[in-house]
Order: structure tokens, then sequence, then C-alpha cells
């Protein structure tokens, strides 16, 4: 019983050690951040191994034993997920019951607004023209500035 009560802080002084190394820029604030914000999420819940509960749907072990760490894990990894955003997204992640339905709604809300900007740059970079007197030099800034 002892082994387990210090196993199970063991665990959420990890995941604090691993939220409190989430900087304030870190965390997904906008669009403009998600997939920084998606890769370091990722790295962080690989090395506390807890990413398979985001990858993929988890079915809950039967035995009592197995439950037992299963259900710390999923609340450590449900911890991470919530630290990791800025406040204003907590409305579209309170009530999801695992970390993958956590971050399965913050990808929902990002993922369509990345496809609309990747059609956009390419529409906008399609219809960049260069003269014959243009550099290519000042070719490459209108695609830098498309970028930005």
């Amino acid at each position: 019983m002892i082994s387990a009560i210090a196993e199970c802080s063991f665990l959420y002084i990890v995941a604090a050690m691993a939220i409190l190394s989430m900087q304030e820029s870190h965390l997904l604030d906008e669009a403009s951040n998600f997939v920084p914000w998606k890769l370091r999420l990722q790295n962080l819940l690989e090395m506390e191994d807890l990413w398979y509960l985001v990858e993929k749907v988890v079915v809950p072990p039967t035995d009592p034993k197995d439950v037992a760490e299963h259900n710390k894990k999923a609340v450590v990894a449900k911890r991470i997920l919530l630290d990791s955003v800025k406040n204003h997204f907590i409305p579209h992640i309170v009530g999801k019951n695992t970390a993958k339905e956590m971050y399965d709604a913050l990808g929902t809300l990002y993922q369509s607004v990345n496809i609309s900007r990747k059609m956009l740059l390419k529409n906008k970079l399609n219809a960049t023209r260069t003269s014959k007197t243009d550099r290519v030099t000042s070719y490459l800034m209108k695609i830098a500035e498309l970028r930005d």
C-alpha cells in the first residue's frame, strides 16, 4: 500500500515538473503556435510514457491493480494537457473524459484553420508574379512576406 502511494506521488511530482518546464510562451494560445505546441506536448507526454493515452483510444484494463495504475496515468496525462493551454481553451475541453478526447477537441479547433491557411497561402503564391525587370531577390522577398 505504501509503495502504491509513493508511486502515485512520484507520478504527480513528475507531472508537476513537466508542467513547470513549459514556459508561458509555449502554452497553446492561438493558431499560430498550434504546431509547436503539439510537438512540445507530444514530446513531453512521450518523455513521461503517457503519449499512448492521447495517440489512440485505450481500453481500460480489468485487473484492479492495473486499473489503479491506468487511472493515475490518465489523470496525469489530462493534467499535463490542461496545464499546457491558456485559460480561454478550458471551455473547449471541459467535460471531456480522456486525454485523447481533450487533445482531439483542441486539434479540431485548429486543424481546419491550418488547412484553410495552407490553401490561402497556396493561392497567394500562385498569384505572385514577377515581371521581366524584377530581380530574384525581390521575388523572394514577396514570397517571404506571404509566409509572414
